[in-house]
């Protein structure tokens, strides 16, 4: 058994593992608008505060990430949800068939590049 040492730099880095993938990008225009509304100037302050502190934080967290793994404490591999199914210990298996990208779900990454890279009238072209 290996022991744990919550005090080395990494440690944390093993919560990533349920942190959804949307978590990770700025919150869209009209997602922020919708929150706002109805929000005093003071609490519209905060809430700006409180998403550029989690966008940092995540920032913080994925550089923490590829530091872990150039020292090689971890090994990180990126795991999209099962398209057959929801196997919550996938990560236990002692086979490599998880590692597989042919029965992963592309949707949710997709999803969000396209939220982040394209344009919201969908014309990429005119810039």
């Amino acid at each position: 058994s290996e022991d744990i040492d919550a005090f080395h730099e990494s440690f944390g880095l093993h919560l990533m593992r349920e942190k959804p993938i949307r978590e990770h990008f700025p919150m869209e225009e009209q997602e922020r608008e919708a929150r706002r509304a109805g929000l005093s100037p003071d609490e519209q302050r905060e809430l700006d505060e409180e998403a550029r502190r989690n966008l940092r934080a995540s920032c913080v967290q994925y550089l923490n990430l590829i530091k872990a793994e150039g020292s090689g404490d971890v090994h990180v591999h990126v795991h999209l949800p099962y398209l057959d199914g929801n196997d919550a210990e996938w990560y236990k298996r002692e086979d490599e068939v998880w590692k597989s990208r042919e029965r992963q779900d592309l949707t949710p990454l997709l999803t969000e590049l396209e939220r982040v890279y394209l344009p919201p009238d969908g014309d990429a072209d005119s810039a």
